[in-house]
């Protein structure tokens, strides 16, 4: 099953947008990065850790995360890009940073879906993270 959800995908550490064009995110670094699955590693962690950002939508819902280490420049702009582009079918979105452990170290969630404007709504995310 391929995802198709534009929203659903990765941001590059240099700030591109990449959804996915297959199954899983797991899939996706396997085929277009050098961080693989391995028995012994995370790889979705390995990615944040790396600087990548970890967008998923399902429904109505969009979560992503960060590792808060790369929570800044072209990561941030292209986040707030995704955000301002999948704002008008988006009921709620949550953005959580992480450490290079994968611990949570902030979280920030916001409803989008009866906002006045729903792309100011969405990008309230990322000042209550900052």
């Amino acid at each position: 099953m391929t995802t198709t959800t534009k929203s659903t995908g990765w941001i590059t550490p240099g700030g591109k947008f990449a959804p996915l064009d297959c199954s899983t995110h797991e899939d996706w670094l396997d085929a277009n990065t050098d961080i693989h699955d391995t028995a012994t590693s995370d790889v979705r962690l390995l990615a944040l850790n790396r600087g990548y950002a970890r967008s998923r939508q399902y429904g109505g819902k969009l979560t992503v995360e960060v590792n808060v280490t790369f929570f800044r420049g072209a990561l941030k702009r292209a986040l707030s890009t995704l955000l301002e582009d999948h704002a008008a079918n988006t009921d709620f979105v949550t953005v959580n940073l992480v450490n290079d452990k994968g611990f949570l170290v902030r979280s920030a969630a916001v409803q989008v879906f009866d906002a006045e404007c729903p792309v100011t709504a969405a990008l309230s995310v990322l000042e209550k993270l900052s």
